[in-house]
């Protein structure tokens, strides 16, 4: 997100959310700073947002919000932005009875490349290489919720949503 530098601002409070969603709220605690990444946003999807000014560094003292803006993520797409034709390179299983996550490269791929777990809010909490056709990931410290596991190597990558109970 980017928005217009207010003078004088100690920094800056946004509020965002899906649309029909419930409102969320980020802070920006420099008032030179104009842009806010996020992470963990759905695809094709529509996101609402507005920002605000604060006059000094406790957010007491504020402008007005701005009007509401609105973007629409991108969708998520293939490797290469082609839809394959073949199976992908890499299965990925969750089996919730062992508290595991497994992950399979078909046999005419070499076991090279790696492998990231995100939570929802898009922070990794696992990463390894990848250097077996067969690895497992215990999920026993995980909190519930959602998470992205994705796979990729030099030529192409495989991302699976798993929920963990």
């Amino acid at each position: 997100m980017h928005w217009d530098r207010t003078p004088g601002a100690a920094g800056y409070e946004i509020k965002g959310q899906k649309a029909g969603g419930n409102w969320i709220t980020l802070t920006v605690n420099n008032g030179l700073t104009t842009t806010k990444d996020v992470y963990g946003l759905t695809p094709s999807t529509t996101y609402r947002w507005k920002v605000r000014a604060w006059c000094d560094p406790q957010g007491n003292a504020t402008s007005s919000f701005t009007p509401v803006d609105t973007f629409t993520t991108a969708a998520l797409r293939q490797a290469g932005g082609v839809f394959r034709t073949s199976p992908p390179f890499a299965d990925i299983a969750y089996h919730r009875d062992k508290r595991l996550i497994t992950i399979h490269l078909r046999q005419q791929h070499e076991p090279s490349g790696q492998v990231w777990m995100y939570d929802i809010a898009g922070k990794v909490v696992f990463h390894d290489r990848i250097l077996r056709h067969r690895l497992a990931i215990p999920v026993d410290g995980l909190p519930a919720g959602m998470y992205l596991v994705r796979i990729a190597n030099a030529d192409q990558s495989v991302v699976k949503r798993i929920v963990v109970e």
